[in-house]
């Protein structure tokens, strides 16, 4: 016995296109309105451009933002008052007074500059955090809070 097989078609329907409708509504074969906006094809429209420069700004942003923190640790790490236990692998600071309370440093910090550092600790070791993450933080901004530090360190000054 074999299967029966039923053949289903169609009558073949042919169209004539003598022009597509196009979005840059010019004739065919013109490339004005390409030569305009300078675009030749998606991958060099003017959006991928502007996310593209956008991309490269933030990247610069974070770049600098992880620079500024290295410069920050080799600064602490000089300062025979403080002690920092590891080396920022992105762009937050940690450190501690060698001998001392270290709460009493960061309100100390607060108290006498417009400087805003968080605490934490780890281990049962009080750390205070210097986080270099805001577009608006720059280099000055930086050595104002290092300052600060430098200043609230000294031994003289805890002692008040």
């Amino acid at each position: 016995m074999e299967p029966t097989v039923y053949a289903i078609g169609s009558t073949s329907t042919i169209l004539k296109i003598k022009r597509l409708p196009s979005f840059e509504r010019a004739p065919p074969g013109v490339a004005y309105p390409r030569k305009i906006i300078r675009m030749s094809g998606v991958a060099g429209g003017p959006i991928l451009q502007f996310l593209s420069r956008l991309a490269k700004i933030f990247q610069d942003l974070a770049v600098e933002k992880l620079d500024l923190a290295r410069a920050a640790h080799e600064d602490l790490a000089a300062d025979p008052h403080l002690d920092l236990p590891w080396t920022p692998d992105l762009s937050t600071v940690t450190f501690r007074l060698r001998t001392g309370d270290t709460r009493r440093l960061l309100d100390r910090i607060h108290a006498t500059s417009t400087t805003m550092l968080s605490a934490t600790t780890v281990d049962g070791r009080d750390l205070i955090r210097l986080c270099v993450l805001s577009h608006r933080s720059h280099a000055e901004h930086v050595d104002q809070a290092l300052d600060a530090i430098h200043r609230a360190a000294r031994p003289d000054s805890l002692a008040e």
